[in-house]
Parts: structure tokens; sequence; C-alpha cells
């Protein structure tokens, strides 16, 4: 049995951004290297995972594969993710 987080990180690895329904957008970008000026440390290149808030978007690729990994419905995983959103948007909005 799959968690939702666990699905959505394998779909990130293999893709450059996920939608999350009702939720928002996880984009990877990719930072280049560079030499701090002062300390002249060196930061190897790297990817960084952005999110952006946008609750229009939607996609199904999370759902399908929640889905397949807990022998579910995509119907019924849907229906967890939504609900999982709702928990999320309930504790940002309690923690302002």
């Amino acid at each position: 049995m799959s968690s939702i987080i666990q699905s959505a990180l394998k779909i990130l690895i293999d893709t450059d951004s996920l939608t999350i329904n009702g939720f928002g957008v996880l984009y990877k970008t990719k930072k280049a290297s560079y030499v701090h000026p002062i300390t002249k440390e060196v930061a190897p290149p790297q990817k960084v995972l952005n999110f952006k808030k946008d609750t229009t978007q939607t996609c199904e690729k999370l759902g399908k594969l929640y889905a397949q990994e807990n022998n579910i419905t995509e119907i019924e995983a849907q229906e967890r993710i939504a609900n999982w959103v709702k928990d999320i948007n309930e504790q940002l909005s309690s923690n302002k």
C-alpha cells in the first residue's frame, strides 16, 4: 500500500511537474552552480522543487498511479486525494 505522498514522489522523480487537483503544481527547476564571492565556497548545480498555487488546473496522473498502487478505483483514489488536499488546506489556514 502506497501513500499519496509516495505516489507523488514517484511521479516527480520521473517528470518535471505534478499537478495536484484543487491545490497547485509542484515543478522542478535547475539551479546553476555558483561560487560564493566572499567565502569562495562552490555550490554544485541542483534541482529545486517549487510550488505554485493553482486550484484550476487538473491532472489525473496522481489519481491513476495511487489507484494502481492501492488496488482501488480511480474515483476512490481521487476522493482520497481530494480529502487529503482539504486536510492540508485546513492545516495551512489554521497556521496563519
